[in-house]
């Protein structure tokens, strides 16, 4: 039995991540279970209760899915997304929130 570790040349190395995507290509299937997997672990790192430690928001989300094979960002419904203006909110609410954000700006002052 031998217990040494086997050496390879960096020549006879092949990029994981191209094999990754070429296979996900192929295979629709397993590019679907892929993402799948790509957004559940992002989601248990999301509801980790040491926001410090498991920051969702600080993981370059491209990078990784890149790194996981994936050609393009799943869907994150759970990750903060850049503030959007709401639409089809009622002319009463919008009222109330500008006079919030007044009274806000107010007191920093």
């Amino acid at each position: 039995r031998n217990n040494k570790p086997e050496t390879r040349k960096c020549s006879q190395l092949s990029p994981l991540q191209a094999q990754l995507s070429d296979m996900l290509s192929q295979h629709a299937d397993m590019k679907h279970v892929a993402q799948k997997a790509f957004v559940s672990y992002l989601r248990s790192v999301h509801l980790q209760s040491n926001k410090e430690l498991f920051n969702v928001n600080a993981i370059p989300h491209d990078a990784l899915a890149v790194a996981w094979g994936l050609p393009t960002l799943p869907r994150l419904r759970f990750v903060d997304a850049p503030t959007q203006k709401a639409k089809n909110v009622p002319y009463a609410m919008r009222e109330a929130a500008k006079e919030k954000e007044k009274a806000a700006g107010d007191v920093a002052a």
